[in-house]
């Protein structure tokens, strides 16, 4: 499940964020007529996403946009003739090793700037007190309000 915030308009990583940096993942995407595709580590996979709806959620007067859809990855051996692709880079921070939430900023590779050009937070499950106050922690840091 993806969360998204949509005032959030960085161009450069608050300090306090990279204490929480968890990993970097390489990887691109293949547009075709005949689906979405995504190679991980010379793996190809056709995304199969089943759309939900997309609800608004409020914390603490922040105002989100939660969206259930489901991404599922089919390992395939080859990709269509014809395709579009993007490399991007994926960035994973979160507030503890063992935390279910997780801050996704995506960049694309191939351009020559710093701007991120998707950030939201994951979760795996439903959203709880431990979760609301992670995710109003990360957002806090994002914003730099103290």
């Amino acid at each position: 499940m993806r969360i998204y915030y949509e005032d959030i308009n960085i161009y450069d990583y608050p300090s306090e964020l990279y204490e929480y940096f968890k990993n970097k993942l390489e990887y691109s995407i293949i547009y075709s007529k005949e689906g979405i595709y995504k190679i991980i580590e010379n793996e190809t996979y056709k995304l199969n996403i089943i759309d939900k709806e997309i609800e608004n959620f409020e914390l603490e007067n922040f105002q989100f946009l939660i969206d259930k859809s489901i991404i599922n990855l089919n390992k395939i051996e080859r990709i269509p003739k014809d395709f579009f692709k993007i490399d991007y880079i994926e960035y994973k921070f979160k507030m503890h090793p063992e935390s279910k939430l997780s801050l996704i900023i995506t960049k694309n590779k191939n351009k020559n700037n710093n701007f991120p050009c998707e950030i939201y937070f994951e979760i795996k499950n439903s959203l709880n007190m431990g979760i609301e106050l992670e995710l109003l922690s990360l957002l806090r840091i994002l914003k730099n309000i103290k």
